[in-house]
């Protein structure tokens, strides 16, 4: 009898962790896919992101982060109107060359969040759920290694780049570990970003005509993070006895 009821406390210790506070940084790095109206005018890209985040005791998690995205798939040709029959342009010393069309965008936003529990070993670990807010950002940028067209650099550069900015809301939905250790620490999962935007430039020059305001630029796509402990209110493993 005597054994069986240490058996039972030696389990009760092991099972029975207590969570804490945590500020960690976090960086990481994903893929979204465009919808919407910025389907037209970019395919998929990269990003990478930073931020900090706050986690309770409770698991509910107060972060901020900045995203910087990047890609090669612009399908509007902002410089269409330039391009030779053999999609090369005129170089200011009247020789062909190359240029390219990137996709750049970046946002900046606060997020709230909660993690469900699902390992008694590590409570902080488990489903996480999101839901934030901020601004939305992106641009057409022109690569010219030598700067050899003049028609789009200097004081066009801007002209063509066709930035667009606005209010976006991002929800997130992915499994979190905290190791006990604290040794290795990371989320991945779902985001999902639905921004309301409009063009900043005040004419289109491709167009001619106002830039476009009440653009619906939305975009989802997966993303991983690394998680890295700065402050824990926890000595150690707390256990219950």
């Amino acid at each position: 009898m005597l054994m069986f009821a240490l058996n039972v406390n030696a389990q009760l210790k092991v099972n029975k962790l207590e969570s804490s506070t945590k500020i960690l940084a976090k960086v990481g790095m994903g893929y979204d896919i465009p919808m919407a109206d910025l389907a037209d005018r970019f395919g998929g890209n990269m990003n990478f992101h930073i931020g900090l985040e706050r986690l309770s005791a409770s698991n509910w998690i107060i972060s901020s982060d900045f995203t910087y995205r990047f890609g090669s798939d612009v399908r509007e040709d902002v410089l269409s109107g330039f391009r030779l029959s053999t999609g090369q342009f005129l170089a200011a010393d009247g020789l062909p060359a190359d240029a390219f069309l990137r996709s750049r965008g970046a946002s900046l936003r606060v997020s709230l969040g909660k993690v469900i529990g699902l390992h008694a070993k590590s409570p902080q670990s488990g489903i996480r759920l999101d839901i934030g807010g901020g601004i939305l950002s992106h641009y057409i940028r022109v690569q010219d290694e030598n700067q050899a067209i003049d028609q789009v650099f200097n004081e066009y550069e801007k002209v063509y780049d066709r930035l667009t900015r606005g209010f976006a809301v991002t929800e997130y939905i992915g499994y979190q570990y905290l190791s006990t250790d604290g040794n290795l620490n990371f989320n991945i999962g779902f985001e999902f970003n639905q921004a309301f935007t409009s063009g900043v430039r005040t004419v289109d020059f491709t167009t001619n005509e106002l830039s476009p305001t009440g653009r619906k630029d939305f975009m989802s796509g997966i993303k991983i993070t690394w998680l890295l402990p700065l402050y824990s209110d926890s000595t150690g493993e707390q256990i219950y006895y």
